[in-house]
């Protein structure tokens, strides 16, 4: 990201300010990454508005809004009780997702049941595929010595 600030093209986090990645593996041998980037509401702006209770609320919902790091806590205990149980995984992809309403709108009642629903899937989708524990990996390294000389 060598472009200057004036010149990025705003995302969902605002124009990216910085960003730092991650590239591993896991058990499967399949690469993923983990990032974390500053774009939108910054660090610098997030201590200006600390002080003031409405901007704070302000901040800290239009972070929200875009982004969710967790899941809540009945899933990580249905993810356990399946794991203790041997229980196969739930088949998300056997779930239907189901569009927004048409008219959504006008009727927040049928948005906000849809949300609920859509909620519900993301969240076995999360737990089903994204589950995992990062631990230290140890890989040996063998070092030569050559005494012989060059």
């Amino acid at each position: 990201m060598n472009t200057e600030v004036r010149y990025r093209q705003k995302g969902i986090f605002g124009v990216q300010l910085t960003n730092h990645d991650v590239i591993e593996n896991n058990k499967r041998a399949s690469l993923h990454a983990h990032g974390q980037g500053r774009g939108g509401v910054t660090p610098a702006l997030l201590a200006d508005v600390a002080g003031d209770p409405e901007l704070l609320r302000a901040a800290t919902d239009a972070i929200d809004s875009q982004v969710k790091a967790e899941i809540p806590l009945e899933y990580h205990a249905l993810y356990v009780c399946q794991s203790f149980l041997k229980l196969p995984l739930l088949r998300d992809a056997a779930f239907k997702t189901v569009p927004p309403p048409a008219n959504w709108r006008d009727d927040t009642i049928a948005l906000d049941d849809w949300w609920k629903e859509f909620r519900h899937y993301a969240f076995i989708t999360v737990m089903n595929r994204n589950y995992h524990v990062h631990k230290v990996n140890i890989v040996p390294v063998l070092y030569t010595t050559n005494t012989s000389g060059p």
